[in-house]
């Protein structure tokens, strides 16, 4: 089967598209603005919003969810659900934070899904052999997901860096807390081309978005206005979140991805980290009960990695990661003879 294309719209990703063929002075067009004259095609993304809206309305669907694009310049009194809710994917470096209480100054309710954070097209660690985007975030890891505090968004300018590395100074505006409906976790697939690479990319990345929604953690701290953070603030207490983040990683790596290899998702495992100091190979996973196996002869053959070992003589050492179940390598990482 072919693959197709379709654009709707001044679609981003459609080149040939030209806004010239959306001129208001084409018959169609023309014809569209005659007979209706909410119609205006400098605006139809909040057109075909409020009219999907109606259509939702019409049928007894109660709620609508959309994304950020279609919503910016209405107000939720131009809708006639009960409930609208907006995906909101502003980057906190960019001002973000600002962006969301505008949006939530507009009655409308916020499901937090921000690239800089949520969004899995991007490399989990900086490194040239890690698949994904950067625009939005170099990379984000579990560790970085699982940090994110969607009520609380000036506070990962504490626990994280901007794109490219840069501290971040932010401050909670002078307005309530706007409402957070949930968290939402974003794979793209513009880059992906199959079954294995989505799942790479989604997990295990996914079961940290799901432990931020169903619980709020006690080092997440209140939106308080006025109150300024940047990585040296030290407002959030490090040693609860410590210890929340090894529980949950132990978790994720002995109990919840064996269940992932019995549902064959192919996901992420993390290659290794290691040193070598006076010819002794000392390594770790950041993903507990993961096995460590390491080469001296450039990975025609591997030794399972326990402890400190002695590799003196080799002239290059690689070694990775695997899955409980042997089916799972991570990606090869060369090791510098020190």
């Amino acid at each position: 089967m072919k693959r197709k294309t379709y654009c709707l719209g001044l679609g981003f990703r459609c080149p040939t598209i030209k806004k010239s063929s959306h001129s208001p002075s084409l018959p169609h067009v023309k014809k569209k603005a005659e007979q209706d004259h909410s119609f205006d095609i400098e605006h139809i993304a909040n057109y075909w919003a409020i009219k999907v809206n109606k259509i939702l309305a019409e049928h007894g669907i109660l709620e609508m969810m959309a994304w950020e694009d279609g919503l910016r310049g209405t107000v939720k009194g131009h809708y006639v659900t009960p409930s609208v809710a907006v995906n909101f994917w502003e980057t906190l470096y960019w001002g973000g934070i600002n962006g969301l209480v505008d949006m939530s100054a507009h009655g409308f309710d916020m499901i937090m899904s921000n690239p800089d954070y949520l969004y899995f097209d991007f490399p989990y660690e900086v490194n040239p052999e890690e698949r994904g985007y950067y625009w939005a975030a170099r990379f984000n890891s579990v560790y970085k997901v699982f940090t994110f505090a969607p009520e609380n968004l000036a506070q990962n300018a504490e626990t994280s860096t901007d794109r490219d590395g840069n501290n971040m100074t932010v401050t909670t505006p002078d307005v309530p807390m706007p409402k957070i409906r949930g968290i939402q976790g974003q794979t793209w697939s513009e880059t992906i081309r199959t079954d294995e690479q989505y799942f790479e990319m989604a997990f295990p990345r996914v079961l940290a978005v799901a432990e931020r929604a169903w619980h709020r953690a006690s080092w997440e701290l209140d939106w308080s206005p006025g109150v300024q953070y940047d990585v040296e603030s030290g407002l959030v207490p490090k040693g609860e979140l410590k210890d929340d983040y090894d529980g949950f990683v132990t978790a994720l790596g002995c109990r919840e991805v064996p269940k992932l290899e019995k549902l064959k998702i192919t996901y992420r495992v993390p290659p290794p980290g290691a040193v070598i100091d006076s010819g002794i190979l000392t390594a770790n996973s950041e993903l507990p009960c993961t096995s460590i196996m390491y080469s001296v002869d450039g990975g025609n053959s591997w030794s399972d990695y326990s402890d400190p070992v002695s590799v003196d003589g080799a002239t290059s050492v690689l070694v990775k990661s695997a899955s409980s179940n042997g089916k799972l390598d991570s990606r090869l990482v060369p090791v510098s003879m020190n």
